[in-house]
């Protein structure tokens, strides 16, 4: 029997587990821009239509901004004022959490597993050095993103590529997002894995999961 302590590699999922997202607010922002229907596209755990295209690495982020410029014909919106609406999405990090991890950092192999696109990317990346001064690439042994392997979660895929690429063992790894699906496809492949509540503690739910709690 494999105990607890068997868990050597960590999986973060980067929206909703550690950038806190708030769908409202973006949504809002879209619609002063007159993009009324972006909620359409937007989820919490997985995109739809033109955005989808985008978060898989189908599209550029012009050919993103341009997507989002057809929903509302005749009207001038420019590059800023759409990455800026699409940012509203993502909330300040808690630098704790940061700290946190960093600290499993010494214990566990770190790794970070996203449905992302490259606009966002910039924004979060630009946030995570002003909170710590360091970057996410210093942070995580690997980063595993959505639009650069042209796979998303919660399809099996992208998992095995992960896999193959981290060359971990899924039996010793803990993968921790906020989706069900993404959840249950992880588990299906093995995985030790958290669902994470965001209206819960960072740090208790997953010493819980690495049975530190």
């Amino acid at each position: 029997i494999v105990g607890l302590k068997m868990v050597r590699n960590i999986f973060f999922d980067l929206g909703g587990v550690i950038v806190p997202l708030n769908r409202r607010r973006c949504l809002a922002a879209f619609t002063r821009l007159g993009v009324d229907n972006f909620g359409e596209y937007l989820n919490s755990f997985l995109q739809k239509g033109f955005f989808a295209k985008f978060e898989n690495g189908d599209i550029s982020s012009a050919e993103f901004r341009d997507a989002v410029r057809m929903l509302v014909p005749g009207k001038e919106i420019d590059d800023n004022a759409i990455d800026g609406a699409l940012n509203e999405f993502l909330d300040h990090i808690p630098p704790e959490k940061i700290q946190y991890i960093l600290q499993l950092k010494k214990e566990y192999r770190i790794f970070l597993l996203s449905n992302n696109n490259p606009i966002s990317m910039d924004y979060i990346g630009k946030m995570v050095k002003e909170i710590s001064g360091t970057t996410l690439g210093e942070i995580f042994e690997q980063l595993f993103y959505s639009y650069k392997l042209n796979l998303s979660k919660p399809g099996e895929a992208i998992f095995k590529k992960v896999i193959e690429l981290s060359g971990v063992l899924p039996q010793q790894s803990l993968f921790i997002d906020d989706g069900p699906a993404n959840i249950e496809t992880a588990s299906e492949l093995g995985f030790k894995t958290l669902l994470y509540d965001t209206s819960k503690p960072f740090r208790e739910q997953i010493e819980g999961a690495l049975g530190n709690g």
